[in-house]
This record gives structure tokens, sequence and C-alpha cells, in this order.
């Protein structure tokens, strides 16, 4: 169960007697769909429907779908609340503008877990000048990896603004709740490979001019870690359950590039020693 103080008012809710025509917008289950057709009456929008386009997630909607890309963007502090219905060890923000995020576990009235983390961003250089004039790198990635396993809490996430006046707009791009799965105590191996899959549009009309047509891009990494042979079962069992549900990767959690939301493309396991093993794994994120 979710709750959220985001309204779901982009458009209309759809319905069953009022005729659209080409390029009216709807709400039907929290997406957002267009009209392809004139004269569109009793046509239910879904994304295989010839008579409507799925333009994508509602913004209220837009933290939970499965796209890195689109995000939920408020005029106020988000507040959202949670009822997972599962023991929860590990939540991850990703692709966030604010400047903090206080996140809370409640059993009713009594309170399991509090904490608030500052998302002010870090400086760029390390001198006086750069401290009051030069840029801030902004913290757009919080993972929150040590909450109580607790079976029947709410989860509550506040992401937060500056609390000027007019308030700052403050966004989430995906917000994942669930339980946090080890294998490797340490960091993986130095040599990682990171970059991006880029698809936007590059082309040369006929006059030679280059045209560039911005679109999403997708994070990509190539990584290793050494497991201990103990864990084979489990590491192996794990790859197979999630081969393909989108899942928050963590190489490192001091290197932001490492942490990927999205896939395995391939994931092979050396058997190199008696006690320890190699797992080389590459990774592609959602858009």
């Amino acid at each position: 169960m979710l709750t959220s103080n985001v309204p779901e008012d982009d458009y209309d809710p759809w319905t069953t007697t009022d005729i659209y025509g080409v390029g009216d917008r709807v709400i039907y289950e929290h997406r957002i769909y267009e009209s392809a057709s004139s004269g569109n009456v009793g046509q239910t929008p879904s994304s295989t429907s010839t008579s409507w386009i799925d333009v994508g997630p509602t913004n209220r909607w837009a933290m939970f779908d499965e796209v890195h890309t689109t995000r939920t963007i408020y005029d106020a502090p988000i507040s959202v609340e949670i009822v997972p219905n599962e023991a929860t060890t590990a939540i991850a923000l990703l692709n966030l503008a604010c400047r903090s995020v206080r996140i809370r576990i409640m059993d009713g009235t009594s309170t399991v877990y509090d904490e608030t983390f500052d998302m002010s961003g870090s400086l760029i250089g390390s001198n006086w000048w750069e401290y009051f004039f030069g840029a801030w790198i902004p913290q757009t990635t919080l993972l929150v990896l040590e909450l109580p396993s607790y079976y029947y809490g709410t989860v509550l996430i506040d992401i937060q603004d500056s609390g000027g006046s007019p308030p700052t707009p403050v966004s989430c791009g995906v917000c994942i709740l669930g339980q946090l799965r080890t294998f490797s105590e340490y960091d993986v191996a130095l040599g990682a490979r990171v970059g991006i899959q880029d698809y936007s549009r590059k082309e040369r009309n006929d006059y030679g001019d280059l045209i560039l047509v911005e679109r999403a891009y997708a994070k990509r990494a190539t990584m290793q870690a050494l497991l201990p042979n103990i864990l084979l079962p489990v590491v192996y069992e794990t790859l197979a359950e999630v081969r393909a549900t989108p899942v928050v990767w963590i190489g490192s959690e001091e290197i932001d590039p490492l942490i990927i939301y999205g896939f395995y493309k391939t994931a092979d396991i050396l058997i190199a020693y008696p006690e320890q093993s190699l797992l080389e794994i590459e990774l592609e994120g959602l858009t």
C-alpha cells in the first residue's frame, strides 16, 4: 500500500463515455495515455491498444516506475507512506534533487527508526575560494542499507527542500525498498569499467548539418568481486532469481557510477581458489 502527498492531477481520468480526439490525454491506472484516433470512445487505454499511446507514468507514480529518468517533481516536500508487508532492510533513492531526506519506520505510534540525511553535496576543489565561490556537486543518490528488519513497519519518506520562500521544487527518479543481499565483504576489485549507453539521435541532413536530438541514457558497468566459496550456492541462486528483474546493484557506496539500477547482461563465476571465487558481471542500467 502506498500513499503520497503529490496530487495525481496531470490530466482527467479516462471514462468509458467521453469521446476523445487525436492528442487528448487521460490518466488510467496511474499512467498517462494519449489518444491516437478521433472519435475514440469506450476503448480502454493500454500499451497494446492501437487507439492509445502510453506516454508514461503520472507525476505521482514516476518515482515508482522502472525508469530512471522519469522523476516525480513537486513544488513542496514530497512525503510518501509505504506499507511493504515484508521486512525491509534497505532503501535506494536515485536521481534526487533535494536538500535532505528523512526516513522513518513506524509501528503504529511507536518509532522504530528515524534518520535524516543531508543531501547538500560536496565541494569541487579544496581551497577557501572554491568553498565560497566554487561549484558544488549535488548528491543525487541515497542508499540506506542498515534498516532494522521489521516486518510490520510502515515506511515514511520525506524528501525535503531548503525551506526557503518560495519553496524549491524537489524531485526523485527511483524509490526502491527491499532486502539487501551481500555477495562480497569488499568493494569490487580495481579495474572496474563504467560508462553510459546514449540513446540520443545524431544524424546529418542533406546539407551536412548535424542534428542532435537528446534522448535518455543508461549506465553501464563491468565489475569483478571476490566471493567466499561458501556463498556460491546463494549467489548462483540469486543471479538466477533476478535474471529478468530490475534491482539496484552496488559495486561501491562511495563511487556513484558503480551504483546501477538495472539488470545484468552476463555473470560468470570463476572458482579460482580453494576458499574464494571471482565473479565478473556486466550490468546495464534502465533509462
